[in-house]
């Protein structure tokens, strides 16, 4: 547990398969599946950062939404967020919480989809009303943390909420201009959002309305060690992100 009250769940070393099948419901290109291992364990937020996680650190509150201190941070860019991972590490390696070999960041989305799955390849851990606030559920607006079922590894609100940063790129042409990729869907989001394998992007300095992050610790200058670097799929792999590119709608 962090200085200011963050939880964080050990996420042991292993391989699993990121992406989803095309058979999946709400299968997207950018979706496609690979094989990911983990040399070293790591650990992950047992749930999205609170508002009073952040204000503590931070010193304010960028939520637009309703104020409730146990409820996730919104409207958070990913700037904001890699700042608070940087400042919370020299808090707590002063403290003597963290070891100064140690940092706080955000997940790539390979640790954020293996620990989000907790060893299952189903789409999420169980019905999206058990485990998510959604469209259906939520209000439109996000909620206190750890109200719905967690999954196999005891993580609360992986799906739903508030969507969560990571530290790749949304896909690789978008790099020079920082499009970052964000996961789990949010309370806005349909039941077809709300999956383990559901990628988004969005700027790292728009701050979405249902934007908010969870936190990682790992040892220092291991991000290319735990998974492969930012940038999934390969270019030979995404011919749709040049459509993208160019608004090519026809292509």
């Amino acid at each position: 547990t962090s200085s200011v009250g963050v939880g964080m769940i050990r996420v042991p070393a292993g391989s699993f398969t990121m992406g989803s099948p095309e058979s999946e419901d709400g299968h997207r290109a950018w979706e496609r599946q690979r094989e990911v291992t983990f040399v070293n364990d790591f650990y992950l937020g047992k749930t999205p950062v609170t508002q009073d996680q952040f204000e503590l650190v931070m010193g304010t509150n960028p939520t637009v939404h309703e104020r409730i201190g146990d409820a996730p941070v919104d409207s958070v860019s990913w700037e904001q967020a890699n700042e608070y991972g940087q400042k919370l590490t020299t808090l707590d390696r002063e403290a003597g919480v963290l070891p100064h070999d140690w940092e706080y960041r955000l997940p790539t989305e390979a640790e954020w989809e293996y620990a989000c799955r907790a060893g299952s390849s189903a789409p999420r851990h169980g019905e999206p009303q058990d485990v998510a606030w959604y469209q259906d559920n939520a209000d439109n607006k996000p909620h206190a943390v750890g109200q719905r079922a967690p999954n196999a590894w005891g993580f609360h609100d992986m799906l739903g909420n508030v969507w969560e940063w990571c530290q790749d790129c949304f896909f690789v042409s978008c790099c020079p201009v920082g499009c970052r990729s964000v996961r789990g869907g949010s309370c806005r989001s349909s039941a077809r959002f709300c999956r383990s394998a559901q990628r988004w992007g969005l700027g790292p300095n728009g701050r979405s309305r249902y934007s908010g992050f969870r936190l990682l610790a790992a040892k220092t200058g291991s991000f290319f060690e735990l998974s492969p670097p930012a940038g999934f799929p390969a270019e030979e792999q995404a011919p749709i992100y040049y459509a993208i590119d160019a608004n090519d709608f026809d292509l």
